[in-house]
């Protein structure tokens, strides 16, 4: 064999011999960084602590109520901890909740993940100044649905087969009533009708157009399927209908 050709067999190997020591690292780099990110996930998972709330009240639209606020700052009274697991007595879904203090030492409450590990639910988002938490699980795919209260606003966070989401602003009440979920829209043209004692002249002149025949407010049957929500065939209530009850209230007040 000549040497040329010799020089050329050992470069083929060379080159060979180069690529395939490119692909092992390649590889090995990719297995060492897997398991980072995996190690990675489960740091994450941690928190500090984790406190169960128990025994929540059940409100007027069928919800269970959690005061997270409040149980957190009575328990943590005793410990100095930056983030929390926030359990609720048998739901199947979690929150991760990270602690800071203001200027004045008052404790801030930030939701950090809401967690569903049978649904496969590891939702992230920054969600500050927690109130409470209204919930309840039910209905179709047995969803969970958490009317978040921060000190300013309330969102709807819905939990479902391997999916989550808000639900939008034509939503503004959910309620839950025999294994069913309920939406609820107002008319935003008759909000004063929320905490009026009586429909008379004077309130009737604040409101431009004012019909009995409006609706006060539409209701009917939602369900929480996997990639949206699906609002069944609604029925209104009057603002006819509202004056009414609101006489109703004021003539027992008068009785009483």
């Amino acid at each position: 064999m000549s040497r040329k050709k010799k020089k050329l067999i050992g470069n083929i190997v060379l080159s060979v011999t180069v690529v395939i020591s490119i692909i092992l690292l390649m590889f090995a780099i990719r297995i060492y960084l897997g398991r980072v990110d995996e190690k990675t996930k489960e740091i994450m998972k941690e928190t500090d602590a984790t406190y169960t709330s128990k025994e929540n009240a059940l409100n007027d639209k069928g919800f269970y109520v959690a005061e997270l606020k409040r149980d957190l700052s009575d328990y943590l009274e005793d410990f100095d901890v930056k983030t929390i697991t926030y359990k609720i007595e048998g739901e199947p879904f979690y929150l991760d909740i990270q602690i800071v203090e203001d200027e004045t030492g008052e404790k801030i409450f930030s939701i950090q993940r809401i967690i569903n590990e049978e649904k496969k639910v590891f939702a992230r988002m920054n969600m500050e100044g927690i109130e409470s938490i209204e919930y309840r699980t039910g209905n179709v795919n047995g969803a969970s649905v958490l009317k978040i209260n921060t000190e300013y606003y309330s969102d709807y966070f819905v939990i479902t087969n391997e999916n989550h989401y808000f639900l939008g602003s034509d939503i503004e009440n959910v309620s839950f009533s025999e294994d069913q979920f309920y939406y609820l829209s107002y008319n935003p043209n008759y909000r004063i009708l929320d905490k009026a004692k009586l429909c008379n002249k004077e309130l009737k002149s604040q409101i431009d157009g004012f019909s009995n025949k409006d609706f006060y407010y539409k209701y009917g049957k939602i369900n929480f399927l996997s990639d949206y929500y699906q609002k069944l065939s609604s029925k209104k209530f009057t603002v006819g209908e509202r004056c009414e009850e609101l006489k109703a209230v004021a003539e027992k007040e008068d009785e009483d």
